[in-house]
């Protein structure tokens, strides 16, 4: 049975909708049937079956001579005279026409016979008694009916109209579900197709919406991926290069073993963001916290390292955030300016409405105005001098922002130096 079933969402729609629009016509048919139309029959041929009774009731009291005399004066025609049709012709085809004489048939007196010519104009025929023989022609306007096959028609307008329906529905979704299963295909194969348009019902865009923003996630991460794989072999190698210059003739360098180290901690320090870039933060939960003394504790260590940062730190409300992560984006936004910068050290924050503001600053040579808009890039240094790590110091903050709901931005400071600010949204009850 289910090899039988429609594989095809049309085909299905089709099988289910067909018999149902079917069973209720008939179901209503029925009821018109049974509880309209033999009703109405009933009563009919009860009109004219007391009809003939009067009549025939009439012509009792007639002697024989002058009772054919009142028939033939009536209509009444010979048995010899009549079609053929009308003599072999009992009972005619259509159902309501049969019924209808049927229960005049019952209804007539005992010897009374009934004819209908097929052919003929006058349509009902009655012989009251066999002895007669005249067929008296009765009125029997109302009785034709219509056959089954009048039926069989009406029920197939009736389930060819919402097939037609389900068939129109069908082809407004069969174009965008085509164009899923296109882009779907071009993902499996390892090509990242454009945006599939978004149309069709409200259902389907919302499909093809997040169907969208899922390749697009995945196109950036494979993007990604393969920049992280260049960038991992592109340096680590030099660090390599050198510690195994190093390890194979130490006499060439001053100082080989503290060389060594060095080269073992830039290769640290690279793995290390590697890791801070690949990790993912989602998994980690948000608790309340305070900000301003994260800011302070971490300054606290900058300070102890010899990198002391000014501080202007404005009141904050309590706000959720994840901390590993949040002192993770901190600590690569003044690790940046300790490396880059190195002067002017500071941090502010402020508040602007419904959101925290965090900004990292130096006085120090800062970025030229073209490259801020790459300087975000995952291994993007440009004219930056050569430091430890990776390139993935911002990446990694922009992305922890963006877990948070909020956003980094960077611009130049016209004195000199580079300001990047941190922009998070702050608690619904706490927004001005």
């Amino acid at each position: 049975m289910l090899k039988l079933w429609p594989k095809s969402m049309l085909g299905r729609n089709l099988a289910v909708l067909i018999p149902m629009v079917a069973l209720c016509q008939s179901a209503s048919f029925a009821i018109w049937i049974f509880l309209v139309q033999y009703p109405r029959i009933d009563d009919g041929a009860a009109l004219v079956s007391s009809q003939i009774h009067m009549l025939d009731q009439l012509l009792t009291s007639f002697p024989e001579p002058e009772r054919a005399e009142k028939l033939q004066d009536m209509g009444a025609v010979p048995t010899r005279d009549l079609d053929d049709s009308v003599l072999h012709a009992r009972l005619p085809a259509g159902l309501m026409l049969r019924a209808f004489l049927q229960r005049l048939q019952e209804k007539l007196p005992e010897k009374a016979q009934l004819r209908w010519g097929l052919e003929s104009s006058r349509g009902l025929w009655v012989r009251l008694r066999p002895s007669d023989e005249l067929w008296l022609p009765i009125p029997a306007n109302g009785a034709e009916g219509h056959g089954l096959q009048n039926v069989f028609i009406i029920l197939l307008i009736a389930t060819a109209i919402p097939a037609l329906g389900a068939y129109w529905l069908h082809r407004s979704l069969e174009a965008p579900l085509g164009n899923l299963a296109r882009a779907a295909g071009a993902i499996e194969t390892g090509n990242w197709p454009a945006p599939v348009p978004v149309q069709g019902p409200q259902e389907l865009a919302m499909v093809t919406e997040a169907f969208n923003r899922m390749a697009t996630t995945l196109s950036e991460s494979d993007a990604v991926r393969a920049e992280m794989l260049a960038g991992i072999s592109h340096d680590l190698r030099t660090p390599l290069t050198k510690l195994r210059m190093v390890i194979a003739e130490p006499e060439l360098f001053e100082n080989a073993a503290g060389r060594a180290e060095r080269f073992i901690e830039d290769i640290d320090a690279i793995l290390g963001q590697f890791i801070d870039f690949a990790r993912n933060t989602d998994t980690e939960l948000a608790v309340p916290g305070d900000i301003n003394a994260l800011i302070e504790r971490l300054a606290a260590d900058y300070a102890g390292l010899g990198h002391p940062f000014a501080l202007d730190l404005q009141a904050l409300p309590p706000m959720g955030f994840r901390p590993v992560s949040m002192q993770r984006l901190l600590m690569n936004l003044m690790q940046n300016a300790v490396q880059y910068g190195r002067t002017g050290l500071a941090v502010r924050t402020a508040r602007d409405g419904g959101f925290a503001l965090v900004s990292v600053e130096d006085s120090g040579p800062g970025i030229p105005q073209e490259n801020l808009a790459h300087i975000k890039r995952p291994f993007y240094r440009g004219s930056r001098v050569a430091a430890k790590g990776a390139g993935l110091g911002l990446s990694i903050a922009e992305r922890i922002a963006r877990v948070h709901g909020g956003s980094l931005e960077l611009w130049p400071i016209p004195a000199g130096g580079l300001a990047v600010q941190l922009r998070l949204p702050l608690p619904h009850a706490d927004r001005a």
